[in-house]
């Protein structure tokens, strides 16, 4: 220890040190130079389910899920986001007409008014449709798997768009199929990003009226014959 260098002479003078001033909030609030945490991105926002007053928010139930790498849920969403992606250009304001198909030439068909009006509602993107589409465009292979999913409940025309590197096989999404209640409609809005990329807005309607929405990313493939296969779904939010 080192030794103590001051003379006899050196006073002690006591010093008053006044207390720190309270910070309202106790010792969690805030202070000049904490550290700020970040917010969750909000880049997706989902709309509330439109269930019946008393329900709980509907949500996806057990069995659902795909083994591998996408679920069943991701592909219920790509469904919608298949029947987006080949929808016609939805008009910025007004009513929205029932969801549309967009064919190799363009033309639309109008399908069910009931079955538009409830799961296209509130729907927005380039593309909002319930039907299938051109499977040489992103939009359209969308589509086309989410008719065969939803309208047709058919698992090989399903599989048909998706490319085997998905992981993605028949019988799981014939599981995937039987597990919807039969009498589900459902309309997706698609919007593309890359070349082969698109954001997509899916959503379920039932019988009953319970609706759930997917918000996904999806990806696509060149397929044979110039036609694009979906490779990937990543869900959002």
């Amino acid at each position: 220890m080192p030794e103590n260098t001051s003379d006899d002479s050196d006073e002690y003078i006591p010093v008053d040190i006044p207390p720190a001033p309270h910070r309202p909030g106790g010792p969690d609030s805030l202070r000049i130079g904490d550290a700020l945490e970040p917010m969750a991105d909000s880049a997706w926002l989902v709309p509330a389910p439109s269930t019946p007053p008393g329900e709980p928010a509907s949500s996806p139930g057990p069995g659902r899920g795909f083994p591998g790498r996408v679920s069943l849920r991701g592909w219920a969403g790509l469904a919608a986001v298949v029947a987006v992606a080949v929808g016609v250009v939805v008009g910025a304001q007004g009513p929205r007409p029932a969801a549309t198909h967009a064919g190799a030439g363009g033309s639309t068909t109008p399908s069910s008014a009931s079955a538009a009006a409830g799961a296209c509602a509130g729907l927005s993107g380039r593309v909002v449709t319930d039907r299938g589409g051109d499977r040489s465009t992103v939009p359209g292979v969308i589509a086309t798997f989410e008719d065969a999913y939803y309208t047709q409940r058919n698992a090989e025309a399903a599989v048909r768009v998706v490319a085997p590197e998905s992981g993605i096989t028949q019988q799981a999404l014939a599981a995937g199929i039987d597990s919807i209640p039969v009498g589900t409609v459902h309309c997706v809005a698609i919007t593309p990003v890359t070349a082969n990329t698109a954001t997509v807005h899916l959503v379920e309607l039932h019988a009953d009226g319970k609706r759930v929405d997917y918000l996904q990313v999806i990806n696509t493939i060149s397929g044979p014959n110039g036609s694009l296969l979906i490779s990937h779904v990543q869900e959002q939010g």
